[in-house]
C-alpha cells in the first residue's frame, strides 16, 4: 500500500515530474543528526518541521532548498505553495513514534497538500516477533494467556534496528493475570555519537556522527602541554600566566582550532609565574653586580618581582657571601673581604717567618686546574708578603685546557667538537674540529691509510684504488674466456680482454683451451695439435682399414700404408671392389685430425 501512495503522490502534477519526483531523488538525511538544526527531523529522507514546534514554520532547508508551509503537519489542507513539504501522520496522537509508526511528508502541488506518503501506522499486534506492532508501547499485548513467570525476549526499537550495533531485546515476564507484562532491559537507538559505536543502530559506527552542535563552543589547551590541565570533561586548572582557549563548533559539527590559548614562557624577573610552573620569578639568574674580585666574584643582582632587577647595594653582597665586609677590610683571614683586589690589606697580626696558603682569585675558581693555591709568609716587620706560587685564571684560549678555571674547557671555542670538512680527498675530507696551537683546527676523523680494492681514496692522494694489491687478472687475447698465465696484471676489478684464470696454453687460437672436445686437421698456429691443452697431441683416427680379402661383405674403414701424423693426409678405404677374381680396396685422401 504504501507503494501505491508514492505513485499516486507522484502523478498529481507534471510540476513534480520536472522536479524528478522527490521521493526518488538522492535524499537529504538518513537521521535526525543530519538536519540543520534540532527543530527538525528526517522522514522518508527529508528534513522536515518537527510535530508541535512553536511558530510551526520551517525555513528555506539548508540542505536542497526546498521549503515547508505554515501548517501544523497534521495532514488538513490549506493554501500552500507548490513545492512545499511538510510532516504529517494520520494515526492516533497517542501513537506517534511509538513503536513502529512514524511521520510521514506531504508535498504541496498546484496550492493543495498531497496525501501523506511514508507515515507508518498502527497495526494489529502480530504475536511472537518482538514488535510494539499497534504502537500502544507493548510488545506481543493480547496476544493470548502465558504461564505466570515465564519470560521472553522483546524489543520496542524500529524495524531494522533489533540486535544490530548497542540495540539489544528486553525481556517480558508473564504477570499473575497470565498476560505479558512490560519490555525491561531493552537497549533502544540513540542518537548517534563520534564514539566508535553504532548507537542508532543503523549496521554503521559513527555514520555521519557530530562532535557538536554548530556555534557551541568549550575551553581548550593544547595536549602535552604544561601550564593548564583538565580536572573535568569541560574545566582547566591553569598555573601562572597560562590561560586556556575557546575553540567552535564547525558548520561540519567538528570543533575547530583552539584558540586564544596561553602557554608556558621562559621565567623573568616580572613578579609572574611566566613558565607557569606554581612559583613566581624561580631559578632565574640576575646580572653580574659591578663588584667581581674576591669574595665578590660571581654576586647577581636580586629579583624585585615587579620591579625588576633591583640594584646591587652592601645587603646584596652580604646576602652572596656572609664573609663581605663595607668599607676597610678588617681582620686577617686571608679573602679579599671588601673585594678592591687585596687581601688582608690591614691585616699585621702575623709572626715573622710562619707561612700560609693565599690565593687571590675569584671566587669558586680556587683548586680547579689548572689554577691552585699559593703561600705567602709573614714579614719582620708583621705583615703578609706577596702571594707567591699561586696560578690565577687566565684567558680562555682554545688548547684542551680550562685556562679560565670556571669548569668550562674551551668554552670560547664554538665548534669544537662539530664535524667539518678538511677539503683534502678520499677518507680524510670528513673532519671534526680540534684545538691545535691554540685555535680551532678542522682535522680528519681518519688519517690516510693503506690503499685497498673499494672504490675510495684510502690513502688520500686524489686517486681511487691505485697501487692496491688488488687481484690478479690474466690476459685472454684471443678471448675464449681462459688467460694467458705469462701475462699476469693487478687489478681491482677485471679489464676488458682478461680472465680470472690462468689456463690457456696457447693465448692465440680461440679454439685452444682446457677441455676442448674436437679435433682439428690444422695446427693451433705454432705447429702443436695440443688444443686442450693436455701437454699430449690425441690422434682422432688410428684404425686401419682393410676389405678382408673380399670375403664378406662388410670391410674395415682405416688408413693403409700407415697411420699418418696430426695434419698430414692418409690413404682412406672407403669401399672394396671384387673384380676378375681380385680384391680391390678403394680409398679416398682423408687428413688426420688431433687434438
Amino acid at each position: 500500500m504504501w507503494i501505491k501512495k508514492v505513485w499516486g503522490l507522484c502523478l498529481l502534477g507534471g510540476l513534480w515530474w520536472g522536479m524528478g519526483c522527490g521521493l526518488f531523488q538522492k535524499p537529504d538525511c538518513h537521521k535526525d543528526l543530519d538536519c540543520f538544526s534540532v527543530d527538525y527531523t528526517c522522514v522518508g529522507g527529508r528534513c522536515v518541521l518537527r510535530s508541535g514546534v512553536e511558530g510551526s514554520h520551517i525555513e528555506k532547508s539548508s540542505v536542497d532548498g526546498d521549503i515547508s508551509d505554515g501548517g501544523g503537519g497534521d495532514g488538513t489542507t490549506g493554501t500552500c505553495e507548490t513545492g512545499q513539504r511538510r510532516s504529517c501522520y494520520s494515526g492516533p496522537a497517542t501513537t506517534k513514534g511509538v513503536g513502529i509508526c512514524q511521520l510521514g511528508e506531504q508535498l504541496c502541488v498546484r496550492g493543495v497538500w498531497g496525501e501523506c506518503v511514508g507515515e507508518i501506522l498502527p497495526e494489529k499486534e502480530i504475536c511472537a516477533n518482538g514488535y510494539d506492532d499497534d504502537c500502544n508501547g507493548l510488545v506481543d499485548d493480547g496476544c493470548g494467556v502465558c504461564k505466570a513467570g515465564e519470560t521472553r525476549s522483546c524489543y520496542n526499537g524500529p524495524q531494522g534496528t533489533r540486535l544490530r550495533g548497542l540495540c539489544r531485546d528486553g525481556v517480558q515476564t508473564c504477570r499473575s493475570d497470565k498476560t505479558w507484562g512490560n519490555c525491561v532491559g531493552e537497549v533502544l537507538p540513540k542518537e548517534e555519537r563520534c564514539d566508535g559505536e553504532d548507537n542508532d543502530c543503523n549496521g554503521q559506527i559513527d555514520d555521519n556522527c557530530f562532535e557538536c552542535r554548530q556555534g557551541e563552543q568549550q575551553q581548550c589547551y593544547p595536549t602535552n602541554t604544561s601550564g593548564c590541565e583538565k580536572i573535568a570533561t569541560t574545566a582547566y586548572s591553569c598555573k601562572g600566566s597560562c590561560k586556556v582557549g575557546a575553540q567552535i563548533c564547525q558548520a561540519n559539527g567538528r570543533w575547530g582550532a583552539c584558540a586564544g590559548f596561553v602557554k608556558p614562557t621562559l621565567e623573568q624577573c616580572n613578579g609572574i609565574d611566566d613558565n607557569c610552573d606554581g612559583l613566581v620569578d624561580n631559578d632565574i639568574r640576575g646580572p653580574l653586580c659591578p663588584k667581581q674580585t674576591g669574595i665578590c666574584a660571581g654576586a647577581t643582582q636580586l629579583c624585585g618581582g615587579a620591579k625588576g632587577w633591583l640594584s646591587c647595594d652592601d645587603a646584596t653582597y652580604v646576602k652572596h657571601s656572609v664573609d663581605y665586609q663595607a668599607g676597610a677590610e678588617a681582620g686577617c683571614d686571608g679573602k679579599d673581604n671588601n673585594c678592591d683586589g687585596l687581601v688582608d690589606e690591614n691585616c699585621t697580626a702575623c709572626k715573622a717567618g710562619t707561612t700560609q696558603p693565599c690565593y687571590s682569585g675569584p671566587a669558586g675558581t680556587q683548586g680547579r686546574a689548572p689554577c691552585k693555591e699559593g703561600t705567602r709568609t709573614c714579614q719582620g716587620n708583621g705583615t703578609w708578603g706577596p702571594c707567591q706560587g699561586q696560578v690565577l685564571p687566565q684567558a680562555e684560549i682554545c688548547d684542551g685546557i680550562d685556562n679560565d678555571c670556571d669548569g668550562l674547557i674551551d668554552e670560547n671555542s664554538p665548534n669544537m667538537g662539530r664535524f667539518c670538512n678538511t677539503g683534502k680527498p678520499g677518507i680524510c675530507d670528513r673532519g671534526a674540529y680540534v684545538c691545535k696551537a691554540g685555535k680551532e683546527t678542522c682535522e680528519p676523523l681518519e688519517p690516510p691509510r693503506q690503499e685497498i680494492c673499494n672504490g675510495v681514496d684510502d690513502d688520500c692522494d686524489g686517486q681511487i684504488d691505485n697501487g692496491a694489491s688488488g687481484f690478479t687478472y690474466y690476459a685472454d687475447t684471443d678471448g675464449d674466456g681462459y688467460g694467458d698465465p705469462a701475462k699476469p696484471l693487478k687489478a681491482c676489478t677485471k679489464p676488458a680482454g682478461y680472465a680470472t684464470n690462468n689456463q690457456d696454453c696457447y693465448d692465440k687460437n680461440k679454439d685452444v683451451f682446457p677441455g676442448q672436445t674436437g679435433f682439428f686437421s690444422v695446427h693451433r698456429g705454432d705447429g702443436s695439435f695440443d688444443y686442450n691443452c693436455d701437454n699430449t697431441q690425441q690422434k682422432r683416427y688410428t684404425q686401419v682399414g682393410s676389405c678382408k680379402g673380399c670375403t664378406t661383405p662388410l670391410f674395415d674403414q682405416g688408413f693403409v700404408d700407415g697411420i699418418p701424423d696430426c695434419g698430414k693426409n692418409g690413404s682412406w678405404v672407403d669401399a672394396c671392389r671384387f673384380d676378375v677374381g681380385k680384391c680391390f680396396p678403394l680409398t679416398i685422401s682423408k687428413p688426420q685430425e688431433c687434438r
